[in-house]
């Protein structure tokens, strides 16, 4: 191997071949861009070899072609796939089809007017190396999933859904729009999230992660397998970009906890295990201490220097309330107490605006 390498193991053969002696006992496998392009005996196959090669707690990364996001596209895809003609390569087959869709969309059919991102589609596709429309096109056997159909098939061998391998999509604030929040943290499973995600976001590829037993279901389960997770920046603060796009969701990293969290890894790295959930309570704390101020960034420093202090100094909010007079609190939130960026609609705290102003 040109790389140097002693430990990797390359086999050519069809997943339906493949014998007990092939592989060893796997803590994890990968199938990107696999489930999709073959036919049922041999995903049948491959599912059963994996899931009997994995070891308890071992990992599946799946890379599917995804439904709804597919709907529309794939009856596109079967007319240029059976009006092309089959005794040609399928990268002359491509060329043919392409060309056949920009006839369509430039006369402005009822099915690209029905559906009008299909105009975007074909645009891509004539942008991109014509060989990925000959290997998407034209596998007889492409197939796009529903995420149930993709929960049978791994329940039924054993291997439970873990999550998104896009890390964003695992958390409600950063997959769905904000008029949703509410409604998807009331969903019932994270079964039930990912069939309505899917509609709200319409991807044509999903990225899965299936754990051979039981996934984690707990708070608890999950600090206990994260607690060596750091967090920290790889570049200086002011060469990090504060406003971050998922998909449609828009994030601002200019105010409140995220910020104020920011600023503390950039300082130095902060483990799960170093505190890190002392921190969003105490600006959650540190919140109600200082009138819960509407958030813009000079307020929501605020609130994060007073969150940091606490945690740093080990007071609680019980302290503060009981003998305010005895903590000397960070030079900005005096200055907010004694007003330099207004005042709380419900005003300050009693107790900590007598003891500081």
């Amino acid at each position: 191997i040109k790389a140097g390498l002693n430990n990797t193991t390359f086999l050519q053969k069809s997943f339906t071949a493949l014998e007990q002696k092939d592989l060893p006992p796997l803590d994890f496998a990968v199938m990107h861009g696999v489930l999709s392009w073959i036919d049922e005996p041999t995903r049948t196959a491959v599912l059963d070899d994996a899931a009997r090669r994995l070891k308890p707690g071992g990992l599946l990364l799946t890379g599917t072609n995804a439904m709804p996001g597919w709907a529309a596209k794939l009856p596109m895809r079967n007319m240029v796939y059976s009006l092309s003609p089959a005794g040609v390569n399928s990268l002359e087959r491509a060329r043919i089809g392409l060309e056949w869709l920009k006839k369509l969309k430039s006369a402005q059919v009822k099915y690209f007017r029905d559906n009008p991102a299909l105009a975007e589609a074909v645009d891509e596709l004539d942008r991109l190396d014509p060989r990925y429309m000959a290997h998407e096109y034209f596998n007889e056997n492409l197939r796009a999933f529903y995420f149930a159909e993709l929960k049978a098939y791994m329940e039924a061998r054993g291997l439970h859904f873990a999550g998104c391998a896009r890390l964003y999509l695992n958390s409600v604030d950063l997959a769905v729009p904000r008029e949703l929040h509410e409604e998807f943290r009331n969903v019932k499973s994270r079964a039930e999230l990912e069939v309505k995600r899917d509609f709200i976001r319409n991807e044509t590829f999903r990225r899965d992660v299936w754990v051979k037993g039981e996934a984690i279901k707990t708070e608890d389960e999950w600090l206990a397998v994260n607690q060596d997770l750091i967090f920290g920046t790889l570049d200086p603060l002011n060469r990090i970009d504060r406003k971050v796009s998922f998909g449609d969701i828009q994030v601002s990293y200019e105010g409140g906890p995220v910020a104020t969290l920011l600023d503390a890894v950039a300082e130095k790295a902060i483990g799960i295990g170093d505190r890190f959930a002392e921190v969003l309570k105490a600006y959650a704390d540190a919140n109600v201490l200082l009138g819960r101020p509407v958030k813009v960034t000079p307020s929501s420093k605020v609130v994060g220097d007073m969150a940091i202090w606490m945690v740093a100094a080990g007071v609680s909010k019980e302290q503060l309330l009981t003998a305010p007079e005895k903590f000397d609190l960070p030079a900005s939130v005096i200055a907010f107490l004694h007003g330099q960026l207004g005042h709380p609609e419900g005003g300050f705290c009693e107790q900590i605006g007598r003891a500081h102003v």
